[in-house]
């Protein structure tokens, strides 16, 4: 749970405005994520969706009609002390000041979220999802080309 600062006197402009704005709207960020695309000569595509932090077991992808949508969430993790640089390596992460005056790194909530057109010549009921360092890995394949059928008129 997110306390607002107790002192505003003590926090400089951006720091204000970070914690006005987590106090109001939560600690919760929505983000698209990075997605790259490629295609094979079998006429596999290939997706890439960048999602930093998100563990395999808490990412969604379902399939509607011609859209492929894909979402994944972070949870914020428990604070700890920051390191002496101040280096934070994970998108949406702050620093909180406590009221002891310490510095803490805190994790926030983060949720990535988006929609990509497939055409319809994509097969997405038999595309294979892979997770593996915060970057998802779909590959969709094309559909079976149908043979014609000759229909006989009587």
């Amino acid at each position: 749970e997110l306390v607002c600062p107790p002192s505003w006197e003590t926090l400089n402009y951006g720091e204000k405005k970070r914690a006005a704005n987590e106090c109001v709207n939560g600690a919760e960020r929505i983000l698209a994520p990075r997605v790259e695309s490629s295609l094979r000569e079998d006429g596999t595509v290939d997706l890439w969706v960048d999602m930093p932090g998100v563990s395999k077991d808490d990412v969604t992808v379902e399939a509607t009609g011609a859209e492929l949508t894909v979402g994944g969430s972070r949870k914020r993790n428990t604070p700890n002390t920051v390191a002496a640089d101040g280096a934070s390596g994970h998108i949406g992460d702050t620093k909180v000041k406590t009221q002891e005056g310490a510095h803490h790194d805190r994790m926030v909530n983060l949720r990535y979220s988006t929609t990509i057109k497939i055409r319809n010549t994509m097969d997405l009921s038999r595309t294979s999802a892979t997770m593996e360092d915060g970057v998802l890995h779909l590959a969709i394949p094309l559909k079976p080309e149908v043979a014609p059928v000759r229909i006989t008129v009587t």
